[in-house]
């Protein structure tokens, strides 16, 4: 019976452990701690003159949890734009290709890539041989330098 009530402390053990409550409070202890760093760095300076009253840092508390909780929603805001800003695009690309000027679209999309691919590839190549004309003059300088002393 001893093994039987430990198996079933352990399963119970294990249902708490996996349940959601149980992570966030979990995750709570770390903010907490996080919170009291943030208090001890608060305390530490001039602005701790202020009275100790346990509402006071309450409403501290409340304000640090409250900045952490709205950055996590931002960051979950930006990943959702851009994932409606990639749906909008395939939404938008489906309709082109099935819209009766497709074809007139598609060419003058492809024209206006070929333009910009070929002013990316003139870039590319001016930056390129600008760093080896740069080379060969720090080289002609170097050499000229160790011939005449």
């Amino acid at each position: 019976m001893k093994i039987w009530d430990k198996l079933k402390n352990w399963w119970e053990d294990n249902q708490e452990k996996s349940s959601e409550r149980y992570i966030e409070r979990e995750e709570l202890i770390e903010e907490l701690e996080e919170y009291s760093k943030d208090i001890r760095a608060i305390i530490s300076s001039p602005i701790s003159k202020i009275n100790e009253r346990p509402l006071e840092k309450a409403i501290l508390i409340q304000n640090l949890h409250t900045q952490r909780n709205l950055k996590k929603a931002t960051d979950s805001l930006k990943t959702a734009t851009w994932v409606l800003a990639l749906a909008t695009i395939i939404f938008a690309w489906a309709t082109i290709v099935d819209s009766p000027n497709s074809g007139y679209i598609i060419k003058t999309l492809q024209g206006v890539v070929g333009i910009i691919a070929f002013f990316l590839i003139v870039v590319i190549t001016v930056a390129l041989a600008w760093k080896i004309i740069k080379f060969v003059f720090r080289w002609l300088r170097k050499k000229n330098e160790n011939q005449n002393p």
